[in-house]
């Protein structure tokens, strides 16, 4: 069949719904129809009055697959129940495996999805498309998130700031005065003075009780069990009773059942001890202040104590300059201004001391450096003192004995000059303190 001239070319506009599209044949043949009359019958195309006849057709395929078959037979009623359980153990191995991950894109989202591409779009151009849609949804879906925990963190809030209280609150006030009184009742728990004085004695005596009592145990592997049961209990949920008891009266040697006896004492006393001090630090409120005050005021004291012990028995050692003098003593007014020069000095050292003794007792490491390198430069200063006086010493030694000679050797010119019945009007030898023996030879003989 011809198809009949028609004035439709390729340069005509062409306008398409683009939500229009085709999805069954009756849709498809509605659309031939329109065209044919339109633009005439299309050329090497199937005639429009067979196309009734196939959509009666199609609709039976349903009826020509084999299932029904079976049913119409008896024989065949079996075969379908056993081959069933085949069917479903053959599907379970498939929906163990993990599903292939989907694309952005397939997230549901009703104001993105209204955005659609032309049904005649290149598939580069759907891909494309479905790359940016599924992002822009993977962003919208990030966003919302953040929304939703800002939305909850904000309401958050709200109900925080409705519950809290202010500071003014009486109640606020009752538990901050109840921490604060139970702080400072357990405060001491903390304190290392405490545990050296009270903690340590009951744990030493609690180590050789228990140290005792193994090396008096005939079976040392019972011995061992009880030892980790006593130090798991710890000594105080250890009474009287169980001492006298479970500890006491199992020992047969009546020098060892005292020794424990009295070390069991030793224990109770500090034990008791330790819990007087506990009561008394949670009966008087101020009663930690005062037992820290108490404990800086016996270390200075027990400081001050050592220190001045230490310095008498130093100083005498010294010499002169360490010691004061009393101007009531002065004989004469120079021997007083004397004296009263000498405690201006020793007034001076004497508060160099007590501030190195300061530095070291309240610098730390840096004070006790400093104070040791100062002492070991007095030393060095001290040393090289000692070396120059025994120099001094030995210069005068030897010229004692210069003098001595140039003595002896005067006496015997001068008995020369008299045997010889020479004039004797020559003047002496002057001898003059300091002089060397070349000075005292050129004044005797001449030059």
């Amino acid at each position: 069949m011809s198809a009949p001239p028609t004035t439709f070319n390729s340069t005509s506009t062409r306008t398409v719904d683009p939500n229009y599209s085709v999805t069954t044949k009756d849709q498809a043949l509605d659309l031939e129809k329109a065209f044919d009359k339109a633009f005439g019958p299309l050329r090497d195309a199937v005639p429009l009055e067979e196309p009734p006849v196939e959509p009666k057709e199609e609709p039976a395929p349903p009826a020509e697959t084999p299932e029904p078959k079976p049913e119409e037979t008896p024989p065949s009623e079996t075969p379908p129940a056993e081959t069933k359980p085949a069917e479903t153990e053959s599907k379970t191995p498939p929906a163990e495996t993990p599903p292939p991950p989907t694309h952005p894109d397939d997230e549901p989202d009703e104001e993105l999805d209204q955005l659609r591409l032309h049904p005649d779009s290149r598939p580069e151009t759907v891909d494309a498309f479905r790359n940016a849609r599924g992002a822009a949804k993977t962003a919208r879906k990030a966003s919302r998130e953040l929304r939703d925990r800002v939305e909850a963190q904000d309401k958050r809030i709200k109900e925080l700031e409705g519950t809290s209280r202010p500071v003014s609150d009486p109640q606020v006030q009752a538990e901050l005065t109840q921490l604060r009184d139970f702080r400072q009742k357990h405060q001491v728990y903390d304190d290392t003075g405490y545990h050296v004085t009270y903690e340590k004695p009951v744990r030493d005596l609690f180590d050789d009780i228990i140290k005792d009592v193994i090396t008096l145990a005939p079976d040392k592997t019972q011995a061992e069990e009880w030892e980790k049961q006593m130090r798991s209990a710890g000594p105080d949920r250890l009474d009287r009773n169980y001492w006298n008891e479970g500890v006491i009266n199992q020992c047969s040697d009546p020098l060892h059942k005292d020794r424990i006896v009295r070390k069991v004492s030793q224990l109770l006393e500090a034990q008791e001890k330790r819990n007087a001090f506990r009561s008394q630090m949670a009966a008087e409120p101020d009663s930690y202040e005062k037992y820290r005050q108490q404990q800086a005021s016996d270390y200075w004291g027990q400081f001050s104590s050592e220190a001045e012990d230490e310095a008498k028995k130093i100083v005498p050692t010294l010499g002169e300059w360490a010691s004061p003098k009393d101007p009531a003593l002065a004989k004469s007014t120079d021997e007083r201004t004397a004296f009263e020069a000498h405690n201006k000095r020793y007034k001076e050292y004497e508060d160099l001391f007590q501030k190195a003794l300061t530095e070291v007792a309240t610098q730390g490491a840096r004070g006790m450096t400093r104070v040791a390198m100062a002492a070991v430069h007095g030393e060095k200063i001290r040393r090289d003192l000692d070396t120059a006086n025994a120099k001094i010493t030995k210069l005068q030694a030897d010229l004692k004995a210069a003098q001595d000679e140039l003595n002896k050797i005067a006496g015997v010119r001068s008995k020369a000059t008299v045997s010889s019945g020479t004039s004797t009007r020559t003047e002496g030898p002057k001898h003059r303190l300091g002089m060397t023996v070349e000075d005292a030879f050129k004044s005797h003989f001449g030059t």
